[in-house]
């Protein structure tokens, strides 16, 4: 559950489960009890997986969080993404660059996953479905992505260069229901910038506004996020090997708790946040990886 912009008290409502297009299987959304309980793994469970998924004495954690803030960026995408259809939005795009910034997260072609943030109740508030649909050979990638939240169902696939740059949307027009495509300006910037010799340059000034972005979401969610140690969670999607860091804001009287898989695609797989008494205040849980994604839109070019 993500805190909100203006007004930092966790919001808790109730929706109706939503059947998500876009992958094989059964419903994503089985509810089930007893399960929030992290374990520590014994020592025979790890063999041949990976013994170590981090030398915590060397991990950064900065680093560490960092799919959590990609994960944030995506929450407010979706206010963006309509902004963007209705007036050319830059923060849309810019956005974008900082989610896929030189980084398949983790994700193979045709492989995504489904993350769900849920209420205490167990109730489905927000949910982003991602895939990884094809990886091209000068680099750039075809991307997934179906935001669904309270008010709201967003479905758009997206053409990143090989650091990141978006470069092409197809989508649905969110007031005609059209199907489109169109190119992102920032993505014609960088092949002008490339004929003219200054891509570096483009990249610099595109990177002091990435670093500030991460640095400002940073500052809200996180306070003094510690290491905790190597764990086993289970989740709808299974039971994965993580790395555990809390969190405390005491503003909010909130503690949160953060298991980061390594190898696991996306990387978060379970965000817990509870009061200092220890009351739930609801979770961020993934509660699926599938295979087999197909562009929705057309042959990918």
């Amino acid at each position: 559950m993500w805190m909100q912009r203006k007004n930092t008290a966790l919001v808790c409502a109730a929706v109706c489960m939503l059947a998500l297009a876009g992958c094989t299987g059964t419903r994503p959304f089985v509810q089930r009890g007893g399960k929030e309980k992290a374990e520590h793994a014994p020592a025979s469970e790890e063999k041949g997986v990976s013994a170590k998924l981090f030398r915590l004495d060397e991990t950064d954690v900065d680093s560490l969080l960092t799919p959590v803030v990609r994960l944030s960026l995506f929450r407010m995408n979706v206010d963006l993404y309509e902004q963007f259809f209705w007036d050319d939005s830059i923060p849309f795009p810019l956005s974008l660059y900082s989610i896929f910034h030189e980084t398949p997260d983790g994700y193979a072609e045709e492989t995504g996953t489904i993350i769900a943030e849920k209420t205490p109740e167990g109730d489905i508030q927000y949910v982003l479905e991602r895939a990884l649909l094809k990886m091209n050979p000068d680099g750039s990638i075809w991307w997934q992505v179906h935001h669904t939240t309270i008010h709201r169902s967003v479905l758009y696939e997206v053409l990143v260069s090989e650091r990141g740059v978006p470069l092409r949307i197809r989508s649905t027009h969110p007031d005609t229901g059209e199907r489109v495509e169109a190119a992102f300006e920032l993505g014609e910037e960088l092949f002008s910038s490339r004929k003219e010799g200054n891509e570096d340059r483009f990249f610099e000034r595109l990177e002091q506004r990435r670093k500030t972005e991460l640095a400002e979401e940073r500052a809200f969610l996180f306070r003094s996020p510690e290491i905790i140690g190597e764990e086993r969670v289970s989740v709808e999607a299974g039971k994965y090997s993580c790395v555990h860091v809390r969190d405390i804001l005491p503003e909010d009287d909130l503690v949160v708790d953060y298991w980061i898989g390594q190898k696991v695609p996306g990387h978060v797989v379970k965000i817990l946040y509870r009061t200092s008494n220890g009351s739930s205040q609801g979770e961020v849980e993934l509660v699926k990886v599938g295979s087999r994604y197909e562009p929705r839109f057309g042959t990918l070019r």
